[in-house]
C-alpha cells in the first residue's frame, strides 16, 4: 500500500493522541493536584470581572513618584495652622500612602515585564490593544491575585499558546487563530490558565488543551449533548470537570451513570418526573463546580425542595421549566442560602417575610418587588429585627407582633439604647439622624 509522507504523519499524530489519552486516564494526578493546592490559594475573584471591566492601571514608578511629591506639597499646605500632633498623624498617613503607591507602581512594572516577555516585544501603552492587555493583567492584583499567581498565569498562557501552535497549528476551535495581542484571546486563555488556581497543575492544563477535542466529543455524546465553547469560562470548567473524572479512570458512560443515579432522584422530587433537559442543566452545574461539584449540586437540589413551600408562599408557584422568569433565580438563591445556613433557618426567615410583607407595604405605600434587591433588603431588615428579639429570648410570635407594631408606628427599628443616644449623635453630625442614610 502506497502511503504518502503526509498520511504517515497524520497516522503518527493520531497514535500520539491515543497514547496521550491512555496516559491521561491511567496515571494518578493526586500528587500533582495536592501540590498545586498547597502552592496556590484561590483568590477572591476568578478574574471574570476583570475580563469585563479592566481598570486603568497605567501608573509607572515615575508617575507614582510625581504623585508622592504632589501629595506631600498638598499635605504641607493643609497642615499649616494645625497642631503638632495632627501634623505628625497626617505625615504618617502621607508616607504610608506614598509607600503603597510606589509599591503598586512597582508591581505594575513587574507585570508589564512579564507581559512583554510573553509577547516577545515591548508594550506600547498608547496603543489601545496593548493598553487593554496590560490593564487586564494589572486588574488581577485588585481582585486578590498575588504577584506570584499573576506571573504563573502569564507563564501558563505562554505554555498553552505553544501547545496550541504545536498541536492545532495555532488555531483553537472557536478562538480561531490565537493572537496574544487580542484581549479576547488573552481572556479566553486566562480562563484556561486559571485552572491552576483550582487544583490543576500547569501540566494538567496543558494536557487538557491538547486533548480538548477528545473531551468535547465525549461530553457531546455521553453527557450534555451539545457543543462546548473553548472561549466560554463555564464551558472550560465543564471540560475540566469532565477530565477530572476521566483521569480518575471513569469512562464516559460511567460518569453519566454516576451523575444520573445521584441527580435523578432530586430531579424527580422537584418536578414529579425525570426531565432530560433539567437533568443536563444541573449535570453541567456539577461539572463546572469542579471539586465536590456533584455533592454540592445534590445538596442544592435537595435544598430547593426543602424551601420550595416557603418560597411559593411568597411568590406563587415556581415554574422550573421556564428559564425566562425570576422565580427560578429566586428559589435558587434561597436554596444556596439553605445549603450554607440550613433549610430550617431559611424557612423561618421566609415565613417572617410573609408575616411582615403586608404591613411593610402599607407603611411604604406601595407593593414591594421581591425580586428587587433593595426591596428584599427592606424585608430582610425587619426580619432580622424579629430574629434579634428571638435570639434575646422572646418567642417568635411575640417578636413578630412587636416588630409589626414598630412598623405600623413608623418606628426606626433602633434599640432603646440606640434611641436614647440619638439626641447626642445629632449635634456631632450636625444633622437630624437618619438611620437609612448609610453615609452617616
Amino acid at each position: 500500500m502506497d502511503i504518502k509522507g503526509g498520511g504517515i504523519m497524520k497516522i503518527y499524530k493520531v497514535l500520539i493522541i491515543i497514547l496521550a489519552v491512555l496516559c491521561f486516564v491511567s496515571v494518578s494526578f493526586a500528587e500533582d493536584v495536592g501540590k498545586s493546592e498547597q502552592d496556590s490559594q484561590m483568590p477572591v475573584s476568578d478574574g471574570s470581572e476583570g475580563a469585563k471591566d479592566s481598570v486603568d492601571n497605567k501608573n509607572s514608578v515615575q508617575e507614582a513618584g510625581e504623585e508622592q511629591s504632589e501629595d506631600k506639597e498638598e499635605g504641607d499646605a493643609e497642615e499649616e495652622g494645625e497642631s503638632k500632633g495632627d501634623k505628625g498623624d497626617n505625615e504618617e498617613e502621607s508616607e504610608e500612602t506614598a509607600v503603597l503607591k510606589i509599591q503598586g507602581a512597582s508591581d505594575y512594572s513587574q507585570i508589564q515585564g512579564w507581559i512583554e516577555d510573553l509577547l516577545g516585544r515591548n508594550l506600547d501603552l498608547s496603543n489601545p490593544d496593548d493598553e487593554a492587555v496590560y490593564n487586564f493583567w494589572c486588574s488581577l492584583s485588585d481582585q486578590g491575585y498575588s504577584l506570584n499567581q499573576i506571573q504563573s498565569l502569564i507563564d501558563t498562557v505562554g505554555v498553552l499558546k505553544k501547545a496550541i501552535n504545536d498541536w492545532y497549528g495555532g488555531s483553537f476551535f472557536q478562538m480561531g487563530k490565537v493572537n496574544l495581542d487580542d484581549i479576547q484571546d488573552v481572556i479566553s486563555l486566562f480562563h484556561w490558565a486559571n485552572l491552576i488556581n483550582k487544583g490543576f497543575t500547569q501540566t494538567n492544563v496543558k494536557m487538557l488543551v491538547i486533548l480538548v477535542d477528545v473531551f468535547m466529543q465525549e461530553l457531546n455524546s455521553d453527557m450534555i449533548h451539545r457543543g462546548v465553547d473553548v472561549t466560554n469560562e463555564r464551558d472550560i470548567k465543564i471540560i475540566a470537570g469532565w477530565a477530572s473524572y476521566r483521569r480518575q479512570g471513569y469512562s464516559g458512560k460511567q460518569i453519566y451513570n454516576m451523575f444520573k443515579s445521584r441527580l435523578s432522584p432530586k430531579v424527580n422530587q422537584l418536578l414529579g418526573k425525570f426531565d432530560a433537559g433539567f437533568f443536563t442543566y444541573f449535570a453541567e452545574h456539577a461539572l463546572a463546580e469542579l471539586n465536590g461539584g456533584l455533592d454540592y449540586t445534590c445538596d442544592l437540589l435537595q435544598a430547593m425542595a426543602d424551601v420550595r413551600a416557603s418560597v411559593e408562599a411568597l411568590i406563587g408557584n415556581v415554574n422550573f421549566m421556564d428559564q425566562q422568569y425570576n422565580d427560578n433565580g429566586f428559589i435558587t438563591y434561597w436554596a444556596e442560602q439553605a445549603v450554607e445556613k440550613g433549610a430550617g433557618y431559611i424557612n423561618q426567615h421566609l415565613s417572617i417575610w410573609k408575616r411582615l410583607l403586608s404591613y411593610i407595604e402599607d407603611q411604604e405605600g406601595r407593593a414591594l418587588n421581591l425580586y428587587d434587591s433593595e426591596d428584599g433588603g427592606i424585608l430582610s431588615h425587619w426580619a432580622v429585627e424579629v430574629e434579634t428579639r428571638v435570639d434575646g429570648g422572646m418567642s417568635l410570635e411575640n417578636a413578630i407582633n412587636e416588630v409589626i407594631q414598630l412598623i405600623q408606628g413608623g418606628g426606626s427599628g433602633l434599640t432603646p439604647i440606640q434611641e436614647a443616644l440619638v439626641p447626642y449623635v445629632e449635634p456631632l453630625i450636625g444633622a437630624i439622624f437618619d438611620q437609612n442614610d448609610t453615609l452617616m
